[in-house]
């Protein structure tokens, strides 16, 4: 058995389902993750009525009719919320940003964080807003100073790790005056890590669901 690897722009619908219906290579079934474009899904169905079987990762077309390999995402995003009420007793606005909404797990990390805020802030958070970056860097940094000057009580946001750096130094640059609650919030946030790995180790399941992990903080 061997596996062929191929890469596509993730902006490019078409060129994405065109290699899925199109290989020069035969094929005994399809690992994929990618985008919910149109082109996409139907590309996919039309492999999945012949037969091929298909396997998505990390991310999953929502009523597609194929495996799934990864995580509840909604859960995901909901323990996020329970992270961000657990570090940060400040009221205030928060907002989410994240690659787009063409990716299903963005879609129910954002859901499962929007429900989780409304659930468990204790009436102190008010989510309000969706930023889109495409994990870029750059994008995401001018973003967040945004968010920065149209809500002045942001006490808090979620973000994918890769733009972190370059945000938390715009941060720094764009509003000098809160550099000790970012400090503040940093130490709580380190307690809470170690808190989370605590509880993950005795329960002695690195598969532990996020269920689990939510009712540990309850």
């Amino acid at each position: 058995m061997s596996v062929q690897r191929t890469f596509v722009d993730e902006a490019d619908q078409h060129a994405i389902a065109s290699r899925i219906l199109n290989s020069q290579l035969r094929r005994a079934g399809l690992i994929l993750a990618v985008p919910d474009y149109p082109a996409v899904s139907a590309a996919l169905r039309d492999l999945a009525s012949r037969g091929l079987p298909i396997i998505q990762i990390v991310t999953h077309m929502e009523g597609l009719a194929a495996d799934f390999v990864g995580i509840d995402n909604e859960a995901a995003g909901r323990t996020a919320a329970l992270l961000m009420a657990s570090i940060q007793n400040r009221a205030g606005t928060v907002v989410a940003f994240c690659h787009s909404h063409v990716y299903a797990i963005h879609r129910q990390r954002i859901r499962g964080f929007s429900d989780g805020v409304e659930r468990r802030n204790r009436g102190n958070l008010r989510f309000a807003e969706v930023c889109y970056t495409r994990d870029d860097s750059l994008q995401a940094a001018a973003q967040l100073v945004e968010a920065l000057r149209r809500y002045p009580d942001l006490p808090g946001f979620i973000m994918p790790a890769a733009p972190i750096p370059r945000c938390a130094t715009s941060c720094a640059r764009t509003d000098p005056g809160r550099r000790g609650e970012r400090r503040e919030a940093c130490s709580a946030a380190k307690a809470q890590s170690q808190t989370i790995r605590k509880s993950v180790r005795s329960k002695r399941a690195i598969g532990s669901s996020f269920a689990e992990l939510e009712s540990s903080f309850t």
